[in-house]
């Protein structure tokens, strides 16, 4: 069984003064010391395209898999262009953003009252550069809603299939990994991932991914502002990480 890390991130941006939960920021100084220090340690930051070979049996890629860092970003925040972009450019690695369709050109309206802060999305303009750069988009609904509440068969299809259909618009390329908002998702979401024709989906569950895991329940280890790189190294390229805490 092989196990590799799926990183997940959210803003990289200093924390604003209002912030109430600092731990889904990582500052760009930060990042770009987490990603040196892979690159250091001879790893290489890859997309979930990428990954799904290792997981999907469609052919390995070629470093072996315990050298493969997949860097993820949830929600689609202007700050992950303007900022992360140029870093793992930087560092000659790539990764994937799950976009929020629906936001695009707003703030994160979803928990902007509980957060205290009003954090720009991306523009159109910017996901197209994103792409362009190399970088791959996966989808995050269009309103960032909690799945497991969608009330209707019409409306879960609609935030699933219609953030892919609206991804594929804007970037014309095929848009097939999908992250599930707030970590969330039961049976019927999981159905509405498959049947909108994904082909992997993440989750929240704290630990590395296993090649045995079920592809659309796939666990990331979270990066937030606040961990100690020692014990992050030590989760994402060991078997420490195999374990949720």
């Amino acid at each position: 069984m092989r196990s590799f890390p799926i990183l997940n991130f959210h803003s990289i941006a200093v924390p604003p003064a209002s912030a109430r939960t600092r731990s889904l920021y990582l500052s760009p100084r930060r990042l770009n010391a987490y990603l040196g220090t892979l690159a250091a340690f001879g790893c290489r930051g890859i997309s979930m395209g990428e990954a799904a070979q290792l997981l999907l049996g469609g052919g390995p890629p070629s470093d072996r898999p315990e050298k493969l860092v997949v860097l993820t970003f949830d929600d689609g925040f202007a700050d992950n262009v303007e900022e992360a972009l140029p870093i793992l450019l930087g560092h000659g690695f790539t990764a994937t953003c799950y976009v929020t369709s629906g936001y695009l050109g707003s703030f994160n309206e979803w928990d902007a009252d509980v957060l205290g802060v009003r954090t720009p999305m991306m523009t159109r303009r910017q996901l197209v550069a994103w792409h362009a750069a190399g970088m791959e988009v996966g989808a995050h609904t269009r309103s960032h809603i909690d799945l497991t509440t969608c009330s209707t068969r019409d409306q879960l299809r609609g935030e699933v299939l219609g953030s892919k259909t609206d991804l594929e618009d804007m970037t014309g390329t095929p848009v097939v990994h999908f992250s599930y908002p707030f970590g969330r998702y039961d049976a019927a979401a999981v159905a509405a991932v498959r049947a909108a024709g994904f082909s992997t989906a993440t989750t929240v569950r704290d630990r590395r991914v296993r090649s045995t895991d079920d592809r659309f329940e796939l666990p990331r280890l979270y990066v937030g502002g606040n961990y100690l790189l020692p014990l992050m190294l030590a989760r994402w390229l060991t078997r420490a990480g195999d374990w949720a805490l």
